[in-house]
Order: structure tokens, then C-alpha cells, then sequence
């Protein structure tokens, strides 16, 4: 997956999307942690999975987000297009445009 933001605060972008994350679904399932300038995708239930979205400069003056790594325990496995589908929701609802 990898989405762009037309801004470069970080922070601010991890402030929209967990607000909107909190008008979805996923609310009880996902959050997110800033680790330097990447976002950290947590998902809890039965035990943790992670996935890393590295931040690099985009073309256009904003920030592009893509996986870089990916931490998903056995079970998670099943719930992972629907995290994704969702997620992409939230993103795109955050200002980001989902390139991938």
C-alpha cells in the first residue's frame, strides 16, 4: 500500500487520520503510533501485528507513505484485506490520495 499527503507535518497527518479512525470501525481493532517520521499501524486483538508506512518526500511537496515493513501474527492474516479496505477509507478521508 502506499498513499500521499499533500502536506508534510507528519504529526498532523497521525492527528487526522486517528481522528478519523475514531468515526470507523476499525476504532476497536487498529491505532496508529508515530516512530520518527513513519507511521506505525497497530493492530490488537489476541496479540499485536505491525506494519511500518515509511514517509519519503513526494514530487509534488507532500509525503508519500509505503509499507516497509510488515510484523502479522498468524491469525491476523484472515483480517487483513478487510483492515486494508477500511484503512484505505480513513486515509483517503484524512486527505491522502491511495496510490497503491
Amino acid at each position: 500500500m502506499q498513499v500521499q499527503f499533500a502536506d508534510k507535518d507528519v504529526k498532523q497527518i497521525l492527528e487526522r487520520v486517528q481522528k478519523n479512525l475514531e468515526e470507523n470501525s476499525l476504532r476497536k481493532l487498529v491505532r496508529f503510533s508515530l516512530e520518527g517520521e513513519n507511521l506505525v499501524l497497530i493492530v490488537s486483538k489476541l496479540g499485536k501485528s505491525y506494519v511500518t508506512l515509511s514517509s519519503e518526500d513526494s514530487q509534488e511537496g507532500g509525503l508519500i507513505f509505503s509499507v516497509s515493513h510488515e510484523k502479522i501474527l498468524p491469525h491476523h492474516k484472515v483480517l487483513k484485506p478487510m483492515v486494508i479496505g477500511e484503512l484505505k477509507k480513513v486515509l483517503v478521508k484524512s486527505g491522502a490520495i491511495v496510490l497503491s
